[in-house]
């Protein structure tokens, strides 16, 4: 971080008169780019957390994936719903002393305010790809238990989701301990610079995470293709080939969102340290925060989700009609058996 992003407590209690705030904080946070950029970031995550309301109401009688899948679904969205949340405080924080401060410095935000904005943001980004992975391996589980799998419940979904949460509490713990640094923050985006190695660390693990997941959903999707093609198939096997293969492509889906998005803030915020010689220092942090297109993501996903809850039951319904078409004669038996295979896979 640069001089202007960040204050040590000791250079504000010698710059009495503001100075050091005026040439750096001021003209920064004051440019219209800078408070563009907070802007988009308050739509955005207003409008995720308005977009996560109307999807839970939209999907709650409408998922009909198997329950551990829900489970982790419902985690994805809790996390994503946090992130926006705690951001859209942190920005509206931010943009309102932009205009109203009283005193040059007040612009910056100390440690400790920004700290507890920093925890849950890494921890609500690191779930967000758990729950993803967590989706993957549940799909491995269901691929290779095939016949016994639709027997399960919600316990493997909620052991997934306890053992994620646990591994990215202790990882921002980690990350970020021993706690707030004496430093003054212009905005709680900026990453302490004790941190600064580990948290590029953990964002790699995040990206690394992503590019695997959907690599594995790949080959589980090649591994439950072949399945399909085969004539023998008795109904619970037919209903978990179908459902493993659904499941992996709009999980893949998501996945590869989140993996564009993360990739291209990594690659942009990268190149900017990089370069930033290069650049003039108030221009270099209004690039930064246009670089931030984390609640892009947290933005798209209700809007992706109820999208593939709607393919996903017309893509059912289709399959169910190929099967009918196959297993009944006459328009009313045909209705009549579509009726109950739909309730036997809802």
């Amino acid at each position: 971080m640069d001089s202007g992003t960040v204050i040590h407590r000791s250079q504000l209690k010698m710059d009495i008169n503001g100075t050091l705030c005026l040439e750096n904080g001021i003209p920064t946070i004051t440019s219209w780019p800078y408070r563009l950029a907070i802007l988009i970031h308050i739509f955005l995550t207003f409008s995720s957390l308005v977009f996560m309301m109307v999807a839970f109401f939209y999907l709650r009688k409408r998922l009909y994936f198997h329950k551990n899948i829900t489970i982790l679904i419902v985690f994805m969205f809790v996390s994503a719903s946090v992130l926006s949340l705690q951001m859209l405080v942190m920005e509206c924080r931010h943009i309102f002393i932009s205009w109203f401060y009283k005193h040059p410095c007040d612009v910056y935000v100390p440690a400790e305010d920004c700290f507890p904005y920093l925890l849950l943001n890494s921890v609500a980004i690191g779930c967000m790809t758990g729950a993803q992975v967590c989706m993957v391996i549940e799909r491995m589980i269901a691929t290779y238990l095939m016949k016994k799998y639709q027997k399960f419940g919600g316990e493997l979904g909620t052991i997934l989701v306890v053992c994620t949460t646990m591994i990215f509490v202790w990882l921002t713990y980690e990350t970020f301990w021993p706690g707030p640094s004496e430093d003054y923050y212009l905005t709680c985006i900026s990453i302490p610079k004790e941190s600064a190695v580990k948290a590029n660390r953990n964002f790699i693990i995040l990206i690394s995470l992503n590019l695997m997941c959907i690599i594995s959903l790949i080959l589980l999707n090649a591994i439950n293709r072949p399945y399909r093609k085969r004539l023998r198939f008795n109904l619970a096997d037919r209903y978990q080939v179908e459902e493993n293969l659904n499941t992996t492509q709009y999980i893949c889906t998501i996945v590869i969102v989140q993996f564009v998005i993360l990739t291209f803030y990594g690659t942009g915020t990268l190149l900017l340290r990089t370069f930033k010689a290069k650049f003039e220092p108030i221009f270099h942090r209004q690039l930064i925060m246009f670089v931030y297109v984390v609640p892009f993501f947290t933005c798209i996903l209700p809007i992706l989700m109820i999208y593939i809850v709607k393919q996903g039951v017309e893509r059912r319904n289709r399959n169910i009609n190929k099967m009918v078409s196959h297993a009944a004669t006459g328009t009313h038996g045909r209705d009549n058996y579509f009726h109950e295979l739909l309730k036997q896979w809802s």
